[in-house]
């Protein structure tokens, strides 16, 4: 018998991969208008928007 995920947990998953995806998105769009961001302070972003 398939193990069966709540859709809670799957909503979950859904909601956080889509606000990964708006951030990366974002930052994609920023760097083709020429606002770059150091690479230090992206990681440090998304180590503190996303690790807690």
């Amino acid at each position: 018998m398939p193990n069966i995920k709540p859709v809670s947990e799957l909503r979950k998953k859904m909601l956080a991969w889509r606000k990964l995806k708006t951030d990366l998105d974002e930052g994609r769009r920023s760097g083709e208008e020429g606002r770059r961001v150091p690479a230090d302070e992206a990681r440090m972003h998304f180590k503190e928007r996303y690790r807690g």
